[in-house]
């Protein structure tokens, strides 16, 4: 099984299309880390573009030595370096780690990940990243990608250690395209993200936006199947993504340490009929990308 990841997305700022409670203030974010430190989850993605995420991480890592040493933090390089030179290209990366390092009192990042989808076919950036790597300032690196072609190349050609794209019931690509098996087969550690689609999949029917009203069929019919299976819909979402074998870390994001104790306590839960699982994957698994990608969200709803 999987093991859990906490995103910190949530955490430094108000993200997510379903979020009721937005950014958690200083006092519980240090209540949640101290919880999933405690629960058995030791690893953290964090990104510089998230808010305040890094400041408070970094905070709580200086103040609370003995969960610092236990905690292994992954974040990402989000400047874009789109037409610039090699020179330049490593100056942007190399500056803007050194600022995570620093906004997370770290000397050195346990994974590094590029954070957009136009510098996966970059040679030259991939060479930066496995030079700082080398250079001990970071212990693993990879990508974050949406698309399946992104990710195939990088899985073929770019020497990553993780692999990071969003994974959930309505959006199975990484396992039917075969590219989680190839990152297997190349020792690449899996993440995946998404297994809510912020939030949507938990959604009322009627409180989804117009320019996703595409998707209400599709969660029509799961809370059917839920309901002929007798699943409760969280324990169905989280466990579908964290039973599968070619899945390192599910990587999950929550407001409050209630909810992190509903995803711990579905992460102990048992496992879900296999009948279940079969149809999901028989029926879920050829929705359009316009509607489980959130990156193409904002221009449906310009259309609209």
């Amino acid at each position: 099984m999987a093991d859990l990841c906490l995103g910190t997305a949530q955490l430094g700022m108000k993200y997510g299309i379903n979020n009721v409670f937005g950014k958690p203030d200083r006092e519980t974010v240090f209540e949640i880390l101290d919880k999933a430190v405690n629960s058995g989850i030791h690893m953290i993605d964090t990104a510089s573009i998230y808010g305040e995420a890094e400041e408070i991480l970094g905070e709580y890592l200086s103040t609370h030595l003995d969960a610092a040493d236990k905690i292994h933090i992954i974040s990402k390089q989000c400047c874009s370096v789109d037409g610039m030179d090699n020179t330049r290209i490593e100056k942007t990366i190399r500056d803007e780690l050194e600022q995570s390092l620093v906004r997370l009192d770290r000397s050195y990042l346990d994974g590094y990940l590029l954070h957009s989808y136009r510098e996966t076919d970059k040679p030259e950036t991939l060479a930066i990243l496995k030079k700082i790597k080398e250079e001990g300032l970071v212990r693993k690196t990879g990508v974050s990608v949406y698309e399946i072609d992104e990710a195939e190349y990088a899985v073929e050609n770019g020497d990553i250690d993780y692999l990071q794209m969003p994974c959930s019931v309505f959006d199975q690509r990484g396992l039917t395209s075969g590219v989680f098996q190839k990152a297997r087969e190349r020792g690449i550690t899996v993440f995946t993200r998404s297994a809510f689609l912020q939030g949507l999949l938990m959604m009322e029917e009627n409180k989804i936006p117009v320019y996703l009203q595409g998707i209400v069929p599709y969660i029509h019919e799961f809370n059917g199947m839920l309901q002929r299976y007798n699943l409760d819909k969280k324990h169905a979402v989280v466990k579908f993504v964290l039973s599968k074998q070619l899945v390192d870390y599910m990587v999950f994001g929550i407001e409050t340490v209630g909810q992190l104790g509903e995803i711990l306590a579905e992460r102990d839960s048992s496992s879900l009929p296999e009948e279940f699982v079969r149809d999901v994957e028989k029926r879920f698994s050829c929705i359009s990308e316009k509607l489980i990608l959130p990156i193409h969200w904002e221009k449906e709803k310009r259309i609209i």
